[in-house]
């Protein structure tokens, strides 16, 4: 199950790569296509790719409700 406490620390509007099980993130930055050859390089061959929302404080109230 994805712990929005994963993105803690990560500057909003961020593209973050998340390994398969969601567990961690894998890369992170303001450049897309960055952000896919970082995680590729750090041996996550299938990431999951989302960018963080500019509230992230808002993702995790409504997580907790």
């Amino acid at each position: 199950m994805f712990d929005p406490e994963i993105l803690r620390g990560i500057p909003n509007s961020d593209w973050i790569a998340l390994s398969n099980d969601e567990s961690r993130v894998v890369a992170h930055g303001p450049s897309l296509p960055d952000v896919i050859a970082s995680a590729k390089s750090n041996g996550e061959d299938d990431p999951l790719i989302t960018g963080v929302p500019v509230a992230v404080e808002l993702l995790t109230i409504f997580h907790d409700a």
